[in-house]
């Protein structure tokens, strides 16, 4: 009679049947995600699941974290990976590698394709990029009013350069008009807005979520812009077409605005070095003529000329210390002009004077009007204030009805 087989061998021999079956070695599966768990250790379990059928699956922290979304009960997905026997419970499991959304394939598909064509069409050439400028009078920003990416980018320009001029226009970035909404957002502004720099992008997501930035209408608006542009969308593993066509791409909508503003208290350090280096100059050649007169004095055959050395040497203190002075007059004076037009930079600044009360309307193109005779009755209008936006529909305009009286 043949010897019986412990538990434990016959589910190592099922699992080498399972392991050397080219097909569950390598395979795709689709189905409904079911019971999702993310563990403490970084491993996720679940099952999937069809309308006849279920099996439990097993995503460890190495492929895991590679995921570009977070599996949620009744999402459909595409996982690859193997089928093997988890020995201890002799229960079969599918071990995923990697998994999608259903349709992101089709999706990355056209994504492989504008791509290649945009680069044959010379839409990536690195020669024709443009520098961004060191220090922009005014910084451009197309995204969201209300998205995140906003907030963390203005919190970084206040902090690196409080007296930073900025320009909003805001845009959909997310939805079947997002596309059309960005590329409008970036012509406008090369129109309207006198920024040195755009900043376009927005927060993280899913292939789904950043799509418009792969839409050809944008990529053509970020090549055709005269300003140059600065791609910001999603987090750093992202990467969109506007990636590749924008003159410059950083990994986060934080570090696009790094990207593009100076410190301002290093260049008040470097204006105070420029100054000091200005001053010290003069002082070190007069200090050499000085020593240079003290040489020639002890030197050997000139006890005649003394007397004439000295006068020289007085005349040159006097002309040294008028110098001296001249040069401390100037470097006041230029120290005055600076804090002169850095109030002047401040008080001027758009978010000094919304800080002050004051507010910004826009029409319906988003044109800044600037006299109420441009505004009609049961128009939509945007108003600007120093934390926010709000839209207004304007119902009776006093100075259009004096104007009517007045021709009557």
């Amino acid at each position: 009679m043949e010897k019986a087989l412990t538990i434990t061998q016959l589910n190592e021999h099922i699992n080498s049947l399972l392991t050397k079956d080219p097909l569950l070695y390598n395979l795709r599966v689709q189905g409904e995600v079911s019971g999702f768990k993310k563990h403490i250790s970084g491993h996720l379990y679940f099952s999937l699941k069809d309308d006849n059928a279920i099996i439990r699956c097993v995503m460890f922290k190495s492929a895991a974290h590679t995921l570009r979304f977070v599996p949620k009960d009744g999402a459909h997905i595409i996982a690859e990976g193997y089928v093997a026997l988890y020995q201890r419970d002799g229960q079969v499991q599918l071990y995923v590698l990697s998994m999608q959304k259903e349709g992101e394939g089709e999706l990355f598909k056209r994504y492989l394709l504008l791509k290649a064509k945009l680069e044959d069409m010379g839409y990536f050439a690195q020669e024709r990029k443009r520098a961004i400028p060191f220090l922009p009078k005014c910084i451009g920003i197309v995204t969201s009013s209300s998205g995140a990416a906003l907030q963390d980018i203005l919190q970084i320009i206040r902090r690196r350069y409080p007296i930073m001029d900025v320009q909003l226009y805001p845009v959909q970035v997310q939805g079947d008009l997002a596309a059309k909404s960005i590329a409008d957002g970036i012509k406008k502004m090369n129109e309207i807005s006198s920024a040195s720099v755009l900043i376009v992008g927005r927060g993280g997501g899913s292939i789904e979520d950043l799509w418009a930035f792969n839409e050809p209408e944008v990529a053509s608006a970020i090549f055709e812009s005269r300003i140059p542009v600065i791609s910001a969308v999603g987090h750093e593993t992202d990467f969109t077409i506007a990636d590749f066509v924008s003159d410059l791409r950083a990994p986060t909508p934080s570090a696009a605005a790094e990207l593009c503003t100076p410190e301002y208290s290093s260049l008040v350090l470097q204006t105070d070095s420029l100054l000091e280096r200005l001053s010290s100059t003069p002082k070190r050649t007069l200090q050499n003529k000085k020593d240079r007169l003290k040489m020639l004095m002890h030197a050997r055959g000139l006890s005649i000329v003394g007397y004439s050395l000295n006068e020289n040497k007085r005349s040159l203190d006097n002309s040294m210390q008028k110098l001296h002075h001249a040069v401390l007059t100037q470097l006041k004076m230029h120290h005055a002009n600076l804090d002169s037009l850095l109030k002047r930079h401040t008080a001027l600044s758009l978010s000094s004077i919304l800080d002050r009360g004051f507010a910004l309307i826009y029409d319906e193109n988003g044109k800044l009007l600037s006299s109420v005779s441009g505004l009609i009755n049961e128009m939509e209008v945007k108003i600007q204030m120093r934390d926010g936006y709000a839209a207004v529909r304007i119902k009776h305009n006093n100075c259009l009805k004096r104007s009517t009286n007045e021709t009557d």
